[in-house]
Protein backbone atom coordinates (compact mmCIF):
# COMPACT_ATOMS: atom_id res chain seq x y z
CA UNK A 1 0.00 0.00 0.00
CA UNK A 2 2.75 2.46 0.92
CA UNK A 3 4.18 2.66 -2.59
CA UNK A 4 0.78 3.36 -4.08
CA UNK A 5 0.03 6.03 -1.48
CA UNK A 6 3.31 7.84 -2.02
CA UNK A 7 2.84 7.77 -5.78
CA UNK A 8 -0.68 9.13 -5.59
CA UNK A 9 0.38 11.86 -3.19
CA UNK A 10 3.02 13.06 -5.66
CA UNK A 11 0.46 12.96 -8.47
CA UNK A 12 -2.17 15.10 -6.79
CA UNK A 13 0.28 17.70 -5.52
CA UNK A 14 1.24 18.53 -9.08
CA UNK A 15 -2.18 19.98 -9.66
CA UNK A 16 -2.92 21.97 -6.53
CA UNK A 17 -1.72 25.15 -4.89
CA UNK A 18 -0.07 25.00 -1.49
CA UNK A 19 -1.13 26.95 1.56
CA UNK A 20 0.72 27.64 4.78
CA UNK A 21 -2.49 27.57 6.86
CA UNK A 22 -2.68 25.08 9.72
CA UNK A 23 -6.05 24.70 11.38
CA UNK A 24 -6.34 22.85 14.67
CA UNK A 25 -9.65 20.99 14.90
CA UNK A 26 -9.15 19.93 18.54
CA UNK A 27 -10.98 16.67 17.87
CA UNK A 28 -13.90 18.31 16.06
CA UNK A 29 -15.79 15.92 13.77
CA UNK A 30 -15.63 15.87 9.98
CA UNK A 31 -18.97 15.88 8.16
CA UNK A 32 -19.38 14.32 4.69
CA UNK A 33 -23.11 15.03 4.37
CA UNK A 34 -22.89 17.75 1.68
CA UNK A 35 -21.39 16.33 -1.54
CA UNK A 36 -21.12 18.86 -4.38
CA UNK A 37 -20.22 16.38 -7.12
CA UNK A 38 -23.15 14.78 -8.88
CA UNK A 39 -22.62 11.11 -9.83
CA UNK A 40 -18.88 10.78 -9.10
CA UNK A 41 -16.91 8.43 -11.31
CA UNK A 42 -16.62 4.97 -9.72
CA UNK A 43 -13.23 4.07 -11.16
CA UNK A 44 -9.69 5.09 -10.24
CA UNK A 45 -9.40 8.86 -10.46
CA UNK A 46 -13.02 9.43 -9.50
CA UNK A 47 -13.50 12.34 -7.10
CA UNK A 48 -16.20 13.94 -5.02
CA UNK A 49 -16.00 17.41 -3.48
CA UNK A 50 -17.66 17.74 -0.07
CA UNK A 51 -18.77 21.18 1.07
CA UNK A 52 -18.17 22.50 4.59
CA UNK A 53 -16.61 19.32 5.94
CA UNK A 54 -15.54 21.23 9.02
CA UNK A 55 -16.08 24.75 10.33
CA UNK A 56 -13.61 26.41 12.69
CA UNK A 57 -14.92 29.62 14.18
CA UNK A 58 -16.75 31.21 11.28
CA UNK A 59 -14.57 29.68 8.54
CA UNK A 60 -15.56 26.50 6.70
CA UNK A 61 -13.29 24.12 4.82
CA UNK A 62 -14.04 21.62 2.07
CA UNK A 63 -12.58 18.22 1.20
CA UNK A 64 -11.87 16.29 -1.98
CA UNK A 65 -12.25 12.51 -1.72
CA UNK A 66 -10.47 10.69 -4.55
CA UNK A 67 -10.25 7.05 -5.59
CA UNK A 68 -6.54 6.47 -6.09
CA UNK A 69 -6.46 2.79 -7.08
CA UNK A 70 -8.77 -0.25 -7.29
CA UNK A 71 -7.68 -3.87 -7.06
CA UNK A 72 -10.16 -6.73 -7.54
CA UNK A 73 -13.17 -4.62 -6.72
CA UNK A 74 -16.17 -2.86 -8.25
CA UNK A 75 -17.48 0.24 -6.50
CA UNK A 76 -21.24 0.24 -6.78
CA UNK A 77 -21.85 3.41 -4.76
CA UNK A 78 -19.26 6.17 -4.18
CA UNK A 79 -20.95 7.13 -0.89
CA UNK A 80 -23.94 5.13 0.27
CA UNK A 81 -26.21 7.31 2.40
CA UNK A 82 -28.66 4.63 3.52
CA UNK A 83 -29.32 4.60 7.24
CA UNK A 84 -29.03 0.85 7.67
CA UNK A 85 -26.64 -0.51 10.29
CA UNK A 86 -26.29 2.93 11.99
CA UNK A 87 -24.98 4.62 8.85
CA UNK A 88 -25.63 8.37 8.53
CA UNK A 89 -25.20 10.98 5.82
CA UNK A 90 -22.24 12.41 7.75
CA UNK A 91 -20.30 9.18 7.14
CA UNK A 92 -18.27 8.47 4.05
CA UNK A 93 -19.63 5.03 3.15
CA UNK A 94 -18.40 3.44 -0.10
CA UNK A 95 -20.17 0.27 -1.19
CA UNK A 96 -17.79 -2.26 -2.73
CA UNK A 97 -18.23 -5.60 -4.47
CA UNK A 98 -15.06 -7.61 -4.01
CA UNK A 99 -14.34 -10.09 -6.81
CA UNK A 100 -11.40 -11.53 -4.89
CA UNK A 101 -8.95 -10.41 -2.23
CA UNK A 102 -8.22 -6.78 -3.01
CA UNK A 103 -8.13 -3.16 -1.95
CA UNK A 104 -9.35 0.33 -2.82
CA UNK A 105 -7.03 3.24 -2.08
CA UNK A 106 -8.45 6.67 -1.26
CA UNK A 107 -7.20 10.14 -0.42
CA UNK A 108 -8.91 13.02 1.37
CA UNK A 109 -7.48 16.47 0.65
CA UNK A 110 -8.54 19.45 2.74
CA UNK A 111 -8.96 22.76 0.91
CA UNK A 112 -10.16 26.28 1.46
CA UNK A 113 -13.91 26.67 1.00
CA UNK A 114 -14.93 27.11 -2.63
CA UNK A 115 -11.50 26.43 -4.18
CA UNK A 116 -12.21 22.99 -5.69
CA UNK A 117 -11.54 24.28 -9.23
CA UNK A 118 -8.05 25.42 -8.20
CA UNK A 119 -7.47 23.75 -4.83
CA UNK A 120 -5.73 25.67 -2.07
CA UNK A 121 -4.61 23.11 0.49
CA UNK A 122 -5.21 23.61 4.19
CA UNK A 123 -3.35 21.66 6.86
CA UNK A 124 -5.64 20.52 9.64
CA UNK A 125 -4.53 19.12 12.95
CA UNK A 126 -5.87 16.91 15.73
CA UNK A 127 -8.63 15.05 13.90
CA UNK A 128 -9.82 11.45 13.55
CA UNK A 129 -11.30 8.80 11.26
CA UNK A 130 -13.27 5.86 12.58
CA UNK A 131 -13.96 2.68 10.61
CA UNK A 132 -17.13 0.98 11.89
CA UNK A 133 -18.62 -2.50 11.61
CA UNK A 134 -15.54 -4.34 10.34
CA UNK A 135 -17.13 -7.66 11.35
CA UNK A 136 -17.12 -11.12 9.76
CA UNK A 137 -20.37 -10.76 7.82
CA UNK A 138 -19.79 -10.63 4.06
CA UNK A 139 -16.28 -10.88 2.62
CA UNK A 140 -13.65 -12.29 4.94
CA UNK A 141 -10.72 -10.40 6.36
CA UNK A 142 -12.06 -6.89 5.79
CA UNK A 143 -9.69 -4.16 6.87
CA UNK A 144 -9.01 -0.44 7.13
CA UNK A 145 -5.47 0.92 6.64
CA UNK A 146 -3.94 4.39 6.78
CA UNK A 147 -0.58 6.08 6.65
CA UNK A 148 0.44 9.12 8.68
CA UNK A 149 -1.51 8.24 11.81
CA UNK A 150 -0.42 9.55 15.19
CA UNK A 151 -2.61 7.26 17.33
CA UNK A 152 -5.15 4.47 17.19
CA UNK A 153 -7.79 3.07 19.51
CA UNK A 154 -9.31 -0.42 19.59
CA UNK A 155 -11.67 -2.11 21.99
CA UNK A 156 -10.10 -4.00 24.88
CA UNK A 157 -11.82 -7.08 23.48
CA UNK A 158 -11.69 -6.45 19.74
CA UNK A 159 -12.29 -8.51 16.62
CA UNK A 160 -9.64 -6.42 14.86
CA UNK A 161 -5.91 -7.02 14.81
CA UNK A 162 -3.27 -4.35 14.27
CA UNK A 163 -0.29 -4.68 11.94
CA UNK A 164 2.06 -2.08 10.52
CA UNK A 165 4.36 -1.76 7.51
CA UNK A 166 6.36 1.11 9.03
CA UNK A 167 6.28 4.24 11.15
CA UNK A 168 2.88 5.93 11.03
CA UNK A 169 1.17 3.07 9.19
CA UNK A 170 -1.57 0.90 10.63
CA UNK A 171 -3.74 -1.87 9.18
CA UNK A 172 -6.73 -3.07 11.21
CA UNK A 173 -8.10 -6.41 10.01
CA UNK A 174 -11.07 -8.46 11.12
CA UNK A 175 -9.60 -11.59 12.67
CA UNK A 176 -12.89 -13.33 13.50
CA UNK A 177 -14.83 -14.80 10.58
CA UNK A 178 -17.81 -15.53 12.82
CA UNK A 179 -18.14 -12.07 14.36
CA UNK A 180 -21.48 -10.38 13.75
CA UNK A 181 -21.86 -6.95 15.29
CA UNK A 182 -24.08 -3.92 15.00
CA UNK A 183 -22.74 -0.82 13.34
CA UNK A 184 -21.85 0.87 16.63
CA UNK A 185 -20.25 -2.12 18.36
CA UNK A 186 -16.86 -1.13 19.79
CA UNK A 187 -15.40 -4.58 19.15
CA UNK A 188 -15.45 -4.14 15.34
CA UNK A 189 -14.36 -0.51 15.22
CA UNK A 190 -11.04 1.34 15.05
CA UNK A 191 -10.39 5.05 15.48
CA UNK A 192 -7.17 6.55 14.13
CA UNK A 193 -5.87 10.04 14.89
CA UNK A 194 -3.88 12.45 12.77
CA UNK A 195 -1.63 15.12 14.24
CA UNK A 196 -1.49 17.38 11.18
CA UNK A 197 -2.04 16.91 7.45
CA UNK A 198 -3.41 18.62 4.38
CA UNK A 199 -4.10 15.20 2.92
CA UNK A 200 -4.61 11.72 4.33
CA UNK A 201 -4.33 8.41 2.47
CA UNK A 202 -6.19 5.29 3.48
CA UNK A 203 -7.36 1.99 2.04
CA UNK A 204 -10.21 -0.43 2.56
CA UNK A 205 -9.82 -4.07 1.63
CA UNK A 206 -10.81 -7.66 2.06
CA UNK A 207 -9.31 -11.16 1.92
CA UNK A 208 -12.13 -12.58 -0.19
CA UNK A 209 -15.10 -11.95 -2.44
CA UNK A 210 -18.37 -10.38 -1.37
CA UNK A 211 -20.27 -7.12 -0.95
CA UNK A 212 -19.58 -4.64 1.82
CA UNK A 213 -20.61 -1.10 2.80
CA UNK A 214 -17.73 0.47 4.71
CA UNK A 215 -18.79 2.98 7.34
CA UNK A 216 -16.17 5.70 7.83
CA UNK A 217 -16.76 8.75 10.02
CA UNK A 218 -14.60 11.73 10.89
CA UNK A 219 -15.24 11.29 14.61
CA UNK A 220 -13.61 10.09 17.80
CA UNK A 221 -16.49 8.32 19.59
CA UNK A 222 -16.32 8.03 23.36
CA UNK A 223 -18.56 4.98 23.65
CA UNK A 224 -16.98 1.57 22.99
CA UNK A 225 -19.89 -0.54 24.25
CA UNK A 226 -19.81 -3.44 24.95
CA UNK A 227 -16.06 -3.13 25.56
CA UNK A 228 -13.67 -0.39 26.65
CA UNK A 229 -11.15 1.70 24.76
CA UNK A 230 -7.43 0.92 24.58
CA UNK A 231 -5.44 3.72 22.93
CA UNK A 232 -1.94 3.69 21.48
CA UNK A 233 -0.23 6.96 20.62
CA UNK A 234 2.74 7.40 18.28
CA UNK A 235 5.20 10.29 18.45
CA UNK A 236 3.88 13.21 16.45
CA UNK A 237 5.48 16.39 15.13
CA UNK A 238 3.38 19.36 14.05
CA UNK A 239 4.75 22.60 12.64
CA UNK A 240 2.90 25.87 12.30
CA UNK A 241 4.85 27.80 9.71
CA UNK A 242 4.18 30.66 7.33
CA UNK A 243 7.64 31.53 6.03
CA UNK A 244 8.26 34.16 3.37
CA UNK A 245 11.10 33.70 0.85
CA UNK A 246 14.45 34.63 2.37
CA UNK A 247 17.03 36.97 0.87
CA UNK A 248 20.51 37.81 2.05
CA UNK A 249 23.69 39.38 0.79
CA UNK A 250 26.86 37.45 0.23
CA UNK A 251 28.59 36.42 3.49
CA UNK A 252 25.87 38.09 5.59
CA UNK A 253 23.14 36.44 7.63
CA UNK A 254 19.58 37.26 6.62
CA UNK A 255 16.82 38.44 8.92
CA UNK A 256 15.41 35.55 10.94
CA UNK A 257 11.94 34.05 10.64
CA UNK A 258 10.35 31.56 13.00
CA UNK A 259 7.86 28.73 13.21
CA UNK A 260 6.17 26.90 16.05
CA UNK A 261 7.07 23.25 16.67
CA UNK A 262 4.73 20.96 18.58
CA UNK A 263 5.68 17.44 19.66
CA UNK A 264 3.44 14.91 21.35
CA UNK A 265 4.00 11.41 22.75
CA UNK A 266 7.74 11.82 22.31
CA UNK A 267 10.18 9.18 23.51
CA UNK A 268 13.33 11.19 22.83
CA UNK A 269 14.71 14.53 21.70
CA UNK A 270 13.77 16.29 18.46
CA UNK A 271 16.62 16.94 16.03
CA UNK A 272 16.16 19.89 13.68
CA UNK A 273 18.59 20.03 10.75
CA UNK A 274 18.97 23.11 8.57
CA UNK A 275 19.54 22.68 4.82
CA UNK A 276 22.73 23.96 3.24
CA UNK A 277 22.78 27.76 3.20
CA UNK A 278 20.63 28.11 6.34
CA UNK A 279 21.13 28.02 10.10
CA UNK A 280 18.78 27.56 13.04
CA UNK A 281 18.48 28.48 16.71
CA UNK A 282 16.02 28.41 19.58
CA UNK A 283 16.82 32.10 20.15
CA UNK A 284 16.14 35.01 17.84
CA UNK A 285 19.49 36.78 17.88
CA UNK A 286 22.13 34.21 18.87
CA UNK A 287 23.06 30.54 19.04
CA UNK A 288 22.66 29.79 15.33
CA UNK A 289 23.95 26.44 14.12
CA UNK A 290 23.35 23.86 11.39
CA UNK A 291 21.67 21.34 13.70
CA UNK A 292 19.65 21.74 16.87
CA UNK A 293 18.72 19.09 19.44
CA UNK A 294 15.65 19.92 21.53
CA UNK A 295 14.91 17.94 24.68
CA UNK A 296 11.35 16.92 25.48
CA UNK A 297 9.75 17.35 28.88
CA UNK A 298 8.92 14.52 31.28
CA UNK A 299 5.48 14.03 29.71
CA UNK A 300 6.80 13.59 26.17
CA UNK A 301 5.58 16.98 25.02
CA UNK A 302 7.35 19.79 23.21
CA UNK A 303 6.12 23.29 22.39
CA UNK A 304 8.82 25.65 21.19
CA UNK A 305 9.78 28.26 18.62
CA UNK A 306 12.51 27.56 16.09
CA UNK A 307 14.29 30.47 14.39
CA UNK A 308 15.68 30.11 10.89
CA UNK A 309 17.82 32.35 8.69
CA UNK A 310 20.15 32.20 5.70
CA UNK A 311 23.83 32.11 6.66
CA UNK A 312 25.21 34.09 3.72
CA UNK A 313 26.35 31.13 1.62
CA UNK A 314 24.63 29.85 -1.52
CA UNK A 315 21.98 27.12 -0.87
CA UNK A 316 22.55 23.91 -2.82
CA UNK A 317 18.85 23.84 -3.74
CA UNK A 318 15.99 26.31 -3.89
CA UNK A 319 13.40 25.64 -2.66
CA UNK A 320 14.63 23.22 -0.02
CA UNK A 321 13.46 21.95 3.36
CA UNK A 322 14.42 21.90 7.01
CA UNK A 323 14.27 18.37 8.45
CA UNK A 324 12.80 17.28 11.79
CA UNK A 325 13.24 13.85 13.33
CA UNK A 326 12.55 12.07 16.59
CA UNK A 327 12.63 8.38 17.60
CA UNK A 328 9.59 6.43 16.42
CA UNK A 329 8.52 9.06 13.89
CA UNK A 330 8.89 8.91 10.11
CA UNK A 331 10.20 12.47 10.01
CA UNK A 332 8.79 15.83 9.05
CA UNK A 333 9.98 18.90 7.17
CA UNK A 334 9.40 22.62 6.75
CA UNK A 335 9.71 24.03 3.24
CA UNK A 336 11.93 27.09 2.81
CA UNK A 337 13.10 29.13 -0.15
CA UNK A 338 15.63 31.91 -0.46
CA UNK A 339 18.20 33.57 -2.67
CA UNK A 340 21.60 35.11 -2.01
CA UNK A 341 22.88 38.20 -3.73
CA UNK A 342 26.07 37.96 -5.76
CA UNK A 343 29.45 38.95 -4.33
CA UNK A 344 30.00 42.68 -5.00
CA UNK A 345 33.70 42.61 -5.80
CA UNK A 346 35.36 45.99 -6.45
CA UNK A 347 38.85 46.87 -7.74
CA UNK A 348 40.96 49.45 -9.60
CA UNK A 349 39.86 52.66 -7.87
CA UNK A 350 41.00 55.61 -9.96
CA UNK A 351 40.49 59.30 -9.29
CA UNK A 352 40.34 62.25 -11.68
CA UNK A 353 41.10 65.55 -9.93
CA UNK A 354 39.01 68.71 -10.40
CA UNK A 355 40.29 70.73 -13.37
CA UNK A 356 40.53 74.05 -11.52
CA UNK A 357 40.56 75.18 -7.94
CA UNK A 358 37.10 75.24 -6.36
CA UNK A 359 35.53 73.11 -9.13
CA UNK A 360 33.37 70.01 -8.59
CA UNK A 361 34.15 68.21 -11.83
CA UNK A 362 36.32 65.49 -10.28
CA UNK A 363 35.37 61.83 -10.51
CA UNK A 364 36.16 58.37 -9.15
CA UNK A 365 35.85 55.16 -11.16
CA UNK A 366 36.21 51.52 -10.13
CA UNK A 367 35.43 48.05 -11.45
CA UNK A 368 32.51 46.18 -9.87
CA UNK A 369 31.09 42.68 -10.39
CA UNK A 370 27.50 41.35 -10.10
CA UNK A 371 25.82 44.74 -10.44
CA UNK A 372 23.57 45.49 -13.40
CA UNK A 373 23.87 48.73 -15.34
CA UNK A 374 22.09 51.56 -13.59
CA UNK A 375 22.40 54.24 -10.93
CA UNK A 376 23.09 53.28 -7.31
CA UNK A 377 23.62 55.10 -4.02
CA UNK A 378 27.13 55.42 -2.63
CA UNK A 379 28.42 56.58 0.71
CA UNK A 380 31.75 57.57 2.18
CA UNK A 381 32.89 59.10 5.44
CA UNK A 382 31.04 62.37 5.78
CA UNK A 383 28.95 62.21 2.61
CA UNK A 384 26.74 60.39 0.13
CA UNK A 385 26.16 60.45 -3.59
CA UNK A 386 25.31 58.28 -6.58
CA UNK A 387 27.33 56.12 -8.96
CA UNK A 388 26.46 55.13 -12.50
CA UNK A 389 27.37 51.57 -13.43
CA UNK A 390 27.92 50.68 -17.07
CA UNK A 391 29.58 47.53 -18.32
CA UNK A 392 30.99 46.65 -14.91
CA UNK A 393 32.52 50.10 -14.30
CA UNK A 394 31.11 52.43 -11.65
CA UNK A 395 31.60 56.20 -11.98
CA UNK A 396 31.04 58.78 -9.26
CA UNK A 397 30.90 62.25 -10.84
CA UNK A 398 30.74 65.92 -9.80
CA UNK A 399 33.23 65.61 -6.98
CA UNK A 400 35.23 68.33 -5.26
CA UNK A 401 38.75 67.90 -3.92
CA UNK A 402 39.01 65.98 -0.67
CA UNK A 403 39.54 62.65 1.01
CA UNK A 404 36.96 60.00 0.05
CA UNK A 405 37.28 57.27 2.65
CA UNK A 406 35.40 53.93 2.90
CA UNK A 407 33.60 54.29 -0.43
CA UNK A 408 30.59 51.90 -0.43
CA UNK A 409 28.11 51.15 -3.24
CA UNK A 410 24.72 49.60 -2.42
CA UNK A 411 22.89 47.61 -5.10
CA UNK A 412 19.15 47.32 -5.75
CA UNK A 413 18.84 44.39 -3.31
CA UNK A 414 20.43 46.33 -0.46
CA UNK A 415 23.79 44.54 -0.66
CA UNK A 416 26.90 46.69 -0.25
CA UNK A 417 30.55 46.59 -1.17
CA UNK A 418 33.15 46.27 1.57
CA UNK A 419 34.68 49.13 3.53
CA UNK A 420 38.30 50.14 3.16
CA UNK A 421 38.36 51.62 -0.35
CA UNK A 422 39.85 55.14 -0.15
CA UNK A 423 40.99 57.75 -2.64
CA UNK A 424 41.98 61.44 -2.47
CA UNK A 425 41.14 64.10 -5.07
CA UNK A 426 43.33 67.23 -5.14
CA UNK A 427 42.93 70.69 -6.64
CA UNK A 428 45.55 71.92 -9.13
CA UNK A 429 48.13 73.93 -7.09
CA UNK A 430 49.31 77.22 -8.66
CA UNK A 431 51.68 78.38 -5.97
CA UNK A 432 53.28 77.03 -2.79
CA UNK A 433 54.68 79.15 0.02
CA UNK A 434 57.33 77.24 1.88
CA UNK A 435 56.58 78.03 5.45
CA UNK A 436 57.01 76.44 8.85
CA UNK A 437 55.23 74.61 10.35
CA UNK A 438 53.13 73.91 7.21
CA UNK A 439 53.60 74.94 3.60
CA UNK A 440 50.82 77.04 2.13
CA UNK A 441 49.34 75.82 -1.18
CA UNK A 442 47.46 78.41 -3.20
CA UNK A 443 45.08 78.22 -6.13
CA UNK A 444 44.27 81.23 -8.28
CA UNK A 445 41.72 83.32 -6.43
CA UNK A 446 42.40 81.75 -3.03
CA UNK A 447 44.04 83.45 -0.05
CA UNK A 448 46.14 82.38 2.86
CA UNK A 449 47.69 84.04 5.90
CA UNK A 450 50.97 83.51 7.66
CA UNK A 451 53.04 85.35 10.24
CA UNK A 452 56.51 86.84 10.15
CA UNK A 453 58.68 87.63 13.16
CA UNK A 454 61.59 89.97 12.38
CA UNK A 455 64.42 91.29 14.54
CA UNK A 456 64.66 95.07 14.97
CA UNK A 457 61.15 95.42 13.55
CA UNK A 458 62.46 95.05 10.00
CA UNK A 459 61.51 92.53 7.31
CA UNK A 460 61.21 92.53 3.52
CA UNK A 461 58.58 90.72 1.42
CA UNK A 462 58.78 90.27 -2.32
CA UNK A 463 55.46 89.87 -4.13
CA UNK A 464 55.46 87.44 -7.07
CA UNK A 465 53.96 88.67 -10.28
CA UNK A 466 50.21 88.18 -10.36
CA UNK A 467 49.78 88.03 -6.58
CA UNK A 468 48.28 90.59 -4.23
CA UNK A 469 50.03 91.13 -0.92
CA UNK A 470 48.44 92.75 2.10
CA UNK A 471 50.64 93.31 5.11
CA UNK A 472 49.29 93.81 8.62
CA UNK A 473 52.05 95.17 10.88
CA UNK A 474 51.86 94.78 14.61
CA UNK A 475 54.70 95.89 16.81
CA UNK A 476 55.84 93.54 19.51
CA UNK A 477 56.46 95.43 22.72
Amino acid sequence: MRQRLLYSLATVLLGVGLSAQTITLAGQSLDFSAPLTANPTLTAGGTCVYDNVVTVGSTSYDAIVRIEAINNALISDFDNTSTTNSNTAAHFSPEVLWTAAGSVDYSITFIEDGTAAAPVLVSVGDFYLSAWDLDGIGPSGVYFESDGISSYALGASSFLSYTTSGTGNGRFTNSSTTSNTTGTDGRSRVTVGYASASRIDFAIGSAGAGNKIYLLSGTNPTSWFPTTEVSTAFPSLTTYASLSPFFTCDAAASAAQSFLLEGRNLTGSITVTAPNGYEISNQNTSGYTSSLVLATDSTGRMDTTVYLRMDGSTPLANPTALALSTPGHSGSSVAVSGTKGGTLTVANFTGTNPTVCGANDGSITFNIENVADGTYPISYQGGTGTATVSGGVATISNLEEGHYLDIVLTDASGCSTALGNNITLSEPIDFTITYAPTDKDLCIGNTTTFGVIAADDFFQLMKPKGFDLIVFHQAIL
